[in-house]
Formats: C-alpha cells, structure tokens, sequence
C-alpha cells in the first residue's frame, strides 16, 4: 500500500523476514507484498473471473505454486495471507 504508516513499514518487512528465517529448509515460503493473489469462491472452471484479487502484505505458499492463468503473476493457493492493519 503506497503511503503506508511509519509502524505499517516497521512490522511488516520484520515480520517477513522472520517467516523466511522459519521457514527455510522448509517445503514453504513466504512471499512478499507484489505477488498477487486471488482468494474467495472458486469454482471448476478456471475461466472463472470471480474471487477476490489482492496484495497482502506477506503470504505463505506451500509446496508447488499454483496460478491463475499462463501468465503466472496471480498466485491460488497461499495457505497463509497477512495483512498488517
């Protein structure tokens, strides 16, 4: 989020930082703020345009990424989305 709070910089990036250190060596890994992900219903068909579209400010994937579309720039399936607040 551009403009974000003094705190907001603070937190996050430390909060990223320690769920890298957590994680290493590990089949998961944490993702920074400028992967985009798409939560919320899903159905079979992966035409589908609904769900929500976002930038969460630290998110977790678990082994293999999986995405959107060819494109590969919209992540489906973060197990873990942080949003600082």
């Amino acid at each position: 989020m551009a403009g974000e709070s003094l705190e907001h910089s603070r937190i996050t990036p430390n909060l990223l930082a320690i769920l890298v250190a957590q994680l290493r060596g590990k089949p998961c890994e944490a993702l920074s703020p400028n992967m985009k992900i798409r939560s919320g219903p899903f159905f079979k068909s992966k035409k589908t345009k609904q769900g929500m579209f976002s930038y969460a400010d630290v998110s977790v994937v678990c082994g293999e990424p999986q995405f959107h579309d060819k494109f590969r720039d919209v992540l489906i399936n973060p197990i873990v989305i942080i949003e600082t607040l």
